[in-house]
């Protein structure tokens, strides 16, 4: 013995419990944001919903394709809520977490990104966007000029 004082030990900082928490909110808020648009209360608009050329052109593609995009947020939502909640009630019950339960749970945002892939095949396979800009360019051509302002 050296008769040098010992440190206190650290407490361990675990990431999980972070991550876990972060999927729980974000599940959250998917779930809370995804009722205006499986209701189809949001109307075209430039900040909510998905917006891209197809949408923001015509109501006929803008209120399906954010219906299911709603959807798709509402499910990803609550497994990811379900995912961060395990998480978080097994790391406070002090039990090991499984590493591919670690590794789902870690990359838990991603399921957002996987979510916005699923939307943007379901309209492109229901809504081309080349078919729905032409028929809006033919609509448009078709409105006399005194009724477009």
């Amino acid at each position: 013995m050296s008769g040098r004082p010992k440190r206190p030990q650290r407490k361990k900082f675990d990431m999980l419990i972070v991550l876990s928490s972060l999927d729980v909110f974000i599940g959250f808020i998917f779930a809370v944001v995804s009722f205006p648009l499986i209701t189809g209360s949001v109307q075209r608009n430039d900040s909510y919903g998905v917006r891209n050329k197809g949408t923001l052109a015509s109501d006929e593609v803008w209120y399906p394709v954010n219906r299911f995009a709603g959807k798709v947020m509402l499910i990803y939502g609550i497994v990811l809520f379900l995912l961060g909640l395990a998480g978080v009630i097994m790391h406070l019950n002090k039990i090991p977490i499984p590493i591919p339960l670690g590794f789902i749970i870690g990359f838990g945002p991603l399921w957002v990104m996987l979510s916005m892939v699923h939307v943007d095949t379901y309209q492109r396979k229901h809504f081309p966007e080349d078919q729905v800009i032409a028929k809006k360019k033919a609509d448009d051509a078709a409105t006399p000029d005194t009724q477009r302002s």
